[in-house]
């Protein structure tokens, strides 16, 4: 647990400007291969193979300084006019999310575009982004998750408020347990 807090302890979560936030991409547009994060050294390596053929719909990242409730940072679809690189980091303005449903089980990914990228510039609410890429995502998502290899199918979309709020949770959840990390192992050699 150490490694991961020192690791992000240089990324803010958000940025400037309302409702920004950093992402951490592991999925290049119109690639096989996912990235993890290593807190033990510090990079990212190869996770795995994605299930599919590629991945073309956007970058895929991790919002750092997060922890959702299936312990994992929070993931994020980055719509961009051309890939990246894995280990960019994307300053991104949050638009919406959706979420991904099996029995009890629910994942949620935040949607956002780049703060940078002129092509999205006017774009602050999921429900400007164009009707064909909301579609594409639920697409996508109805055989599985092959970003991380689970089965969970498409189940709805949220507003950026609600993404925000869910960010916000995430990030005090984050907050709370490196706080809980110093005190327990660090707090005054006890």
């Amino acid at each position: 647990m150490k490694a991961l807090f020192h690791a992000f302890e240089m990324i803010e979560l958000d940025g400037p400007q309302a409702f920004s936030v950093n992402v951490l991409i592991q999925v290049v547009k119109n690639s096989r291969y996912k990235f993890a994060f290593d807190p033990g050294s510090g990079i990212l390596r190869l996770a795995h193979r994605l299930g599919v053929e590629k991945f073309g719909l956007c970058d895929y990242g991790m919002i750092p300084k997060t922890i959702a409730e299936n312990g994992q940072e929070i993931g994020a679809l980055v719509w961009v006019s051309e890939p990246t690189f894995v280990g960019c980091l994307i300053e991104s303005r949050v638009v919406g999310m959706f979420q991904l449903a099996a029995g009890s089980s629910r994942v949620t990914r935040i949607i956002a575009v780049p703060i940078y990228d002129q092509a999205f510039a006017q774009i602050t609410q999921l429900s400007e982004l164009d009707r064909d890429i909301k579609r594409s995502v639920e697409q996508y998502f109805e055989l599985g998750d092959p970003l991380d290899n689970q089965d969970l199918r498409f189940d709805r979309w949220g507003t950026r408020d609600e993404a925000w709020n869910y960010i916000e949770n995430a990030h005090s959840t984050f907050l709370r347990l490196k706080r809980d990390y110093v005190d327990n192992f660090q707090g005054g050699g006890n």
